[in-house]
């Protein structure tokens, strides 16, 4: 890769210059790309203008955190300081909010319907795991008959999660459950899984 010493007139220097596009980084060089030629008749796909459409709302959703949310803007600088001095906030939000977190394991070996059985959920994430639960459901009626809940603190944020969840409620005798569990992310997407307990 080449390199230079601008003129100190030039070194923050960014933007669109004579069909080239120069970009400051985190940490502090400047990137210069030729301006992608666009093709003024190329037609999109379905699966192109849904994508285009997906990255509008994650843009927006940053915009919206970064003016309006300092709850949520809070708990994203969180993760750009554990990711290091190259990470950027727009992208660790635009990131989170195009892709859900995902569920890898639902464990109910150790739960049998009693107080205190137990039910372990993997959940996994791009940025971190905000939530999980896991809600008990009567197979006949759908009714719940309880639902548990991980919620780590900040500190504890990370993009993987093996909760283990401790029942409260015991399950009639003879009734069978399903257990859904379901992952979220800061972004408020979300996971489900069902498993038969």
């Amino acid at each position: 890769m080449a390199s230079t010493n601008l003129n100190p007139a030039l070194r923050d220097l960014s933007g669109n210059l004579s069909g080239y596009v120069f970009r400051i980084q985190a940490d502090g060089s400047t990137q210069v790309a030729k301006v992608p030629r666009r093709d003024p008749d190329r037609q999109f796909s379905a699966a192109q203008l849904a994508h285009r459409e997906h990255f509008k709302e994650a843009v927006a959703y940053s915009r919206h955190v970064i003016q309006e949310d300092p709850t949520a803007l809070a708990l994203y600088k969180h993760l750009q300081v554990k990711r290091g001095p190259m990470s950027r906030l727009r992208a660790i939000i635009i990131g989170d909010k195009l892709k859900p977190p995902t569920i890898t394991t639902v464990d109910v070996s150790q739960y049998h319907g009693a107080v205190g059985d137990v039910i372990a959920i993997k959940a996994e994430d791009n940025m971190a795991v905000a939530r999980v639960t896991a809600t008990i459901r009567d197979q006949a009626n759908a009714q719940v008959i309880e639902t548990l809940e991980y919620v780590p603190a900040v500190d504890e944020l990370a993009e993987t999660v093996l909760c283990v969840l401790k029942a409260r409620t015991a399950v009639p005798a003879g009734h069978s459950v399903l257990v859904e569990a379901d992952a979220y992310d800061l972004a408020g997407n979300k996971c489900q899984v069902t498993q038969p307990a």
